[in-house]
């Protein structure tokens, strides 16, 4: 089997992140995908919690950054 397709799933405001769940758990039990998940440090921190608390939850890993150069 070749390499896996690794997916990046940029909510960068909490408003965004219900286009993606659907998707997110589809692909998730999808043994031919690598999922990822992130999230902007730049929103305002309260959004920045809750929307990285329900990402890992999710199926994949999540990216965090102390910068948003660095993420």
């Amino acid at each position: 089997m070749s390499d896996k397709i690794k997916i990046l799933f940029d909510s960068y405001h909490l408003y965004h992140l219900p286009q993606f769940e659907p998707l997110i758990d589809l692909l998730g039990v999808d043994k031919r995908f690598d999922i990822f998940h992130s999230t902007s440090n730049e929103i305002p921190s309260q959004e920045y919690e809750l929307c990285s608390s329900i990402l890992r939850k999710k199926p994949g890993v999540f990216i965090e950054a102390k910068t948003e150069k660095i993420r």
